[in-house]
C-alpha cells in the first residue's frame, strides 16, 4: 500500500508569494498567470461551480476576466491567516471594466497549498447579487431605470434595501 500522507508542508513565505503571485496576476487582469497558481491536478470553487484542473481553470479565469480592464485587491479584516499548508483570505477585489464601470466585490477565499506552494484546493466565497445591484445603479435610461426596478422588487422580496447613492462610492 503506498502512503497518501502528505509529509511536507510549504513555509509561510512559500504561501505568501503564490498568493502574492495570484494577486498580481489578477491585478494584470492575466488568467494564464493566474492558472499558473494552480498545481496541475488542483480544484477551484467558486460562484460559477467546481473545476478539476489547471486546465480547467484557465478557462474559468480567461472568461471571468475577458471584460475587465484592471483588477485591484484590497486586502481587509484578517487580511490573510497562514498555517501551512493553508491559508484565509479575505478582501475586497474592485474591477474596472472596458466600459468604465466599477464593481466592488467582498471575497473570502480557503487555499491549500502543496510543499512548493502551488494551490492544491481553492474555495472562494462572494455575494453575486451585490454585483447586480452596483450594476443597477450604473446603468442610465430606459434600461437603468427598469433594472434598478427590478432590483428594488427582489430586494423587497428579500428584505433587503437598494443602497441609496446612484452611484457606488469609489
Amino acid at each position: 500500500m503506498t502512503d497518501t500522507t502528505r509529509t511536507e508542508a510549504p513555509t509561510e513565505a512559500t504561501i505568501h508569494a503564490t498568493v502574492d503571485a495570484l494577486v498580481q496576476a489578477l491585478s494584470g487582469a492575466d488568467g494564464d498567470a493566474m492558472a499558473d497558481c494552480f498545481a496541475p491536478d488542483a480544484t477551484m470553487r467558486t460562484m460559477q461551480g467546481e473545476f478539476r484542473g489547471r486546465d480547467a481553470i484557465r478557462c474559468l479565469l480567461r472568461g471571468l476576466l475577458v471584460d475587465a480592464t484592471t483588477i485591484t485587491i484590497e486586502e481587509q479584516g484578517v487580511e490573510r491567516r497562514i498555517d501551512p499548508p493553508f491559508g484565509l483570505f479575505e478582501g475586497v477585489e474592485v474591477f474596472t471594466m472596458k466600459d468604465g464601470t466599477r464593481y466592488r466585490l467582498p471575497y473570502m477565499a480557503f487555499g491549500e497549498f502543496d510543499a512548493d506552494g502551488g494551490i492544491i484546493q481553492w474555495t472562494r466565497y462572494s455575494d453575486r447579487w451585490l454585483l447586480v445591484q452596483q450594476g443597477a445603479q450604473q446603468l442610465t435610461g430606459p434600461q437603468g431605470i427598469i433594472f434598478r426596478w427590478f432590483v428594488g422588487q427582489v430586494d423587497t422580496m428579500l428584505g433587503k434595501d437598494l443602497p441609496a447613492p446612484a452611484r457606488p462610492p469609489f
